[in-house]
């Protein structure tokens, strides 16, 4: 692949995925980049000190799939972990968790998708995942965000989208 393991300055086309129209989402983390596809599948390719790539700690020069339990239908990158959101309300996570990034309850880093335990009322209400640096966060749908507040402060509430 042009420009592995050098620096590269200008804009460079990559081989596998040149002229694949299946590519529909693109995340860059800071040092490695994952592109999700139409049919729900990931590809990830550069630095993998931490996990990042989803299959171990090897880098790759060029796109290999990631490992994933569901169709991915979010995805998001971080310096050094990756997130996805799955077509079944599941989250999963992989990379670096030394400042708990990855939502586990630990500094452990994952090398392969890891599931977050989501509570109930929050698993299927997750409409997009996001990442930072060295946090992540999860954007709920408002309504369901809405009746969950209401229901932890013992309220009633009626929503409608």
């Amino acid at each position: 692949m042009p420009g592995a393991n050098k620096v590269v300055s200008s804009p460079r086309v990559v081989p596998r995925l040149s002229g694949n129209a299946n590519a529909v989402q693109i995340a860059v983390g800071g040092g490695h980049v994952l592109v999700r596809l139409r049919d729900g599948s990931v590809v990830a390719w550069g630095r993998g000190s931490s996990g990042e790539l989803g299959g171990g700690t090897a880098a790759a020069a060029t796109p290999k799939q990631v490992e994933l339990p569901a169709d991915a239908v979010d995805i998001a990158a971080g310096r050094e972990h990756s997130l996805a959101l799955l077509s079944d309300g599941r989250v999963v996570g992989w990379g670096s968790a030394r400042c708990g990034q990855l939502g586990l309850g630990d500094t452990v880093d994952k090398t392969i998708p890891t599931e977050l335990a989501l509570t109930p009322d929050v698993r299927g209400s997750v409409k997009f995942v996001c990442a930072g640096g060295h946090s992540s966060a999860l954007l709920l749908d408002e309504a369901a965000e809405r009746a969950r507040r209401a229901h932890v402060s013992g309220e009633r509430q009626h929503t409608s989208v």
